[in-house]
Order: C-alpha cells, then sequence, then structure tokens
C-alpha cells in the first residue's frame, strides 16, 4: 500500500513538473506578445496549434519560439510509440566449450636415513576420473529503432545495460581443498555492463539497428568418480584420509542472466533529455537507472 502511494505521489510530481515547465507565452517577429498553451502543430502546413488562438503559421513567431516550437513537435512525435518504434530482440553471439577428462596422480614425500634430501613418489590413480569442463556463452540484445514521423529526429542517444550474476567457488579444484568445509560453496556478484551510442539523425521512415553490451556466462563442471582400487586404497578411511569425502568432490557453477535495460533519448524543448525506456523484466525498472 505504500509502494503504491510513492507511486502515485511521483506521478502527481511528473505531472505538477511538465505543466509548470510548460511555455505559456510567444512573441511574433514585431515583439507582440501571445499568452496562449500550444497544443499541437501541423507539420506538413507548418502551424502551430494553440488551445484558443487556433492554428497559427510558425512563420509568424520570433526565431527563438519557432525553434521551441519544432523542438516540442519532435520531442511528441519522439515520445509516440506508434511514431518512434523501438523494438527489441534477445541473441546469443558466440558459445564455446572446453571439456577435460584425465587420470590425475597423488605424490608422497618422505625422508630417508642418514640422507639429507627429501624424496618424492608418484602414484598414478588409474581408476580415478576427473571430468572439468567449462562452456562460455556470449549474450546480448539487439535494438531496432524507427522514425516513422514526417520528419528528422535529431542528436538521438541510446544507453544500455545488460545484468547478470557473475558466480565463482571460493576454493580451487584441488584435491587436497575437498575436505575443506567450503569446497562447495560459491560467491556470487551483480554485473553491468553499459553501451552508450549516439545517433546524429533519422530521417522519416529510417530504422536503425543498435547493440547492448555483451554479458559472457560462465558454466563450470567438476566431476570426480570414487576410487575404486582397493589395492591403491584399501579401506573408505584411506580414501578420506587427506582428500576428502569422495562423493562430494563434484560441483557446478554458473552464471545468470538478470535482464537487458534499454533507454533512448532526446533533448527537449526544455533543453532537458527525456527517455524512452524498454526493459527484460521490466521490474528492473523499478529501481533507478544509476542503481545498476
Amino acid at each position: 500500500m505504500l509502494m503504491k502511494k510513492h507511486k502515485i505521489l511521483l506521478f502527481i510530481c511528473m505531472i505538477s513538473f511538465s505543466s509548470i515547465s510548460e511555455k505559456g507565452q510567444y512573441t511574433n517577429t514585431k515583439g507582440d506578445l501571445l499568452e496562449d498553451k500550444l497544443i499541437g502543430y501541423n507539420y506538413e502546413t507548418k502551424e502551430a496549434i494553440f488551445e484558443r488562438s487556433g492554428k497559427i503559421p510558425i512563420s509568424t513567431f520570433s526565431l527563438n519560439d519557432q525553434k521551441y516550437i519544432n523542438q516540442w513537435n519532435k520531442t511528441k512525435g519522439f515520445l509516440s510509440t506508434f511514431r518512434f518504434k523501438i523494438l527489441m530482440e534477445k541473441k546469443r553471439w558466440n558459445r564455446t566449450k572446453n571439456e577435460r577428462s584425465r587420470s590425475p596422480f597423488y605424490m608422497d614425500v618422505f625422508e630417508e636415513p642418514f640422507d639429507e634430501h627429501l624424496k618424492h613418489k608418484v602414484t598414478i590413480a588409474d581408476d580415478y576420473e576427473e571430468y572439468n569442463s567449462i562452456s562460455l556463452e556470449t549474450h546480448g540484445y539487439e535494438i531496432n529503432i524507427k522514425n516513422q514521423n514526417l520528419f528528422t529526429i535529431d542528436n538521438i542517444v541510446a544507453q544500455s545495460k545488460i545484468i547478470y550474476e557473475k558466480q565463482k567457488y571460493d576454493i580451487s579444484n584441488s584435491l587436497f581443498n575437498s575436505e575443506n568445509s567450503k569446497f562447495d560453496q560459491i560467491s556470487s556478484k551483480i554485473i553491468s555492463n553499459t553501451q552508450i551510442d549516439h545517433i546524429p539523425s533519422l530521417v522519416p521512415g529510417e530504422d536503425i539497428t543498435l547493440y547492448s553490451a555483451a554479458a559472457v556466462l560462465a558454466r563450470q563442471i567438476l566431476n570426480r568418480d570414487i576410487i575404486i582400487d582397493q589395492n591403491l586404497f584399501p579401506t573408505q578411511e584411506g580414501i578420506l584420509d587427506g582428500f576428502g569425502n569422495w562423493e562430494e568432490h563434484n560441483r557446478e557453477r554458473r552464471d545468470k542472466l538478470i535482464g537487458i535495460w534499454f533507454r533512448i533519448g532526446i533533448t527537449n524543448e526544455n533543453n532537458l533529455i527525456v527517455w524512452r525506456n524498454k526493459a527484460i523484466p521490466e521490474s528492473l525498472m523499478d529501481q533507478p537507472w544509476e542503481n545498476y
């Protein structure tokens, strides 16, 4: 309920700010003042439409007011979901996988009487197999922007943030770490990669395809089968001694794509940037842009 109140309050503030900042006075080329509200513009006839005064040729106004009216009209066209199309699609740009199976060894270090140098003995664990694989996938999004207005939209900025969860093991894959209580523990953090593009102009009917920054997602699997050579390890206690519980030697980590947020903006008639936002999932926009 509190969240709904905040959203209503925010909406009221946005409306209030819009009405306060809206221009209400216009000057013609002779310096005469018109107090009225601009409600439309006919691009084909070059006429500004006012609430009380009706249609007035734009050439009647001062150069500054002509610029304001034109930009006001471009902003309306940019904010129209029908006249300025924005379409977004998920892509997987690349995928690679590396996998390896091996029979590793363990090593004993010992000391012989009357010899100052340490000796070592290497034993291959023939009945022991380790499978380790890592796959990398490059994910991203493309966005298509099309201007269906009768006029050019200038100085467009496109920003995107691709957001994903990156995982890592707390300790290494070492055999000797396997009896560590942290062997299965995984740490994660949220990462966002940002892409910024500038489009000088889009003429009527023109479209352009832009691409987000990439998220490289990793999946790593470690699978160790139990040693079954009874001559090498005659008892289960021998297996556990120094090497941990072999049944817990398997582990996996996987990065996760959270989503994408595109925002497309232009500078409006009040010299402020107005944004069109698209996000998957839309709940990303519940937080401010700067939070990612």
